[in-house]
Parts: structure tokens; C-alpha cells; sequence
């Protein structure tokens, strides 16, 4: 007798079937490198935008770093910055020359949900971003700067609120949407 594959099994006890393909945690992602601001993948590939200020696409990334990883915003249509990706790192804006990782934005399976003060929507699962050099994990966030402009950034539960760069400077606000799955 025939046995259906192992990823439809049903377990023993419970009746359960084990869904056949689940997400993983941190979304599905792009590598990319360096300063160059061609080379985007196609949006086929990249999926849509974060947000879109007319001409500037801002995708959400990780970049990673030799004992962290940090949630960042990649920016390619502004060949004015040192680099692509930027990410704010103790208080100071750092152009990403290394390696970092764009995610896969698909509304279908993600959603902003509104937050505040660092905390997890109860019942939510976000999608996870990069963790601190102590293994502190970090999410995706997005900020609503004073001017109204929806800006990239991390948030976790020590940071208390969602940090992001914007004209040079590093912000921090307390009420925040953070990025989780469906």
C-alpha cells in the first residue's frame, strides 16, 4: 500500500495535516551587495514597493553585519547616497556597503498592523527583520514622519518604538505600524 508523501501525513494522535509549505519567518529574500545603485531586480522579483515618494521606491532589507542583522530601507533610484541600502545603527545613519537582503513585500500574505511602544500586536506574528548582536530580535517597521511621508524602519520590544533614518537624522516614535504575516 501506497503511503501519501511525508509533507501530507496526517499525525498519528491528532488528525492533523501538516500544511505543505509554510513561510518562513523572515519572508522570501533577494542577496545583493555593494554601492551600486543599478542592478535592482525586477519588480517580478523585488515585489512592490514599501512605500513610493513619485519616483523613489523604497524597498524594505536586512543588512547584514558580522555579529547582527538589521532591518534597513533600500532606496535605488537615489544615486545621491553613498549606497542603496541605509539602516540606523546606536544613533547614526550607516550607508550599507556589505551584503543585505531585500524582502519580498507580497500583500497577499503580509499586512501593516498598527503598534506602539515596542510591543507585539497580540495575535500577530511579524515578520521578522534581523536581531541585535545579544540575538534580541528586530521587525520590520514603518514610521509616519511629520511631514506624512511612510518611512522604513526596525522596532523591537527594547526599542520601545520604531527607529528609521530620515534627512540625515535618526527617529524614534512610539506609534508605528509594524510588517506581519497574514
Amino acid at each position: 500500500m501506497l503511503e501519501p508523501p511525508v509533507d501530507q501525513q496526517r499525525a498519528p494522535s491528532s488528525g492533523y495535516q501538516v500544511p505543505i509549505q509554510q513561510l518562513p519567518s523572515a519572508g522570501f529574500r533577494i542577496p545583493l551587495q555593494g554601492t551600486s545603485h543599478s542592478g535592482l531586480p525586477p519588480e517580478y522579483l523585488a515585489g512592490q514597493p514599501i512605500v513610493n515618494w513619485a519616483t523613489t521606491p523604497i524597498y524594505f532589507g536586512s543588512a547584514i553585519f558580522d555579529k547582527s542583522v538589521h532591518p534597513c530601507k533600500i532606496e535605488y533610484n537615489r544615486p545621491n547616497l553613498p549606497a542603496p541600502c541605509s539602516v540606523a545603527v546606536d544613533n547614526a545613519i550607516i550607508f550599507h556597503e556589505g551584503r543585505y537582503d531585500l524582502l519580498q513585500f507580497n500583500p497577499d500574505t503580509m499586512e501593516f498592523v498598527r503598534a506602539s511602544e515596542g510591543r507585539i500586536p497580540a495575535g500577530r506574528r511579524p515578520v521578522k527583520g534581523g536581531y541585535e548582536e545579544d540575538g534580541m530580535p528586530l521587525y520590520h517597521g514603518i514610521a509616519m514622519h511629520p511631514n506624512k511621508h511612510r518611512v522604513p524602519g526596525k522596532t523591537s520590544p527594547r526599542l520601545r518604538g520604531c527607529v528609521y533614518s530620515y534627512s540625515n537624522d535618526v527617529h524614534l516614535v512610539t506609534d508605528y505600524e509594524i510588517l506581519c504575516w497574514k
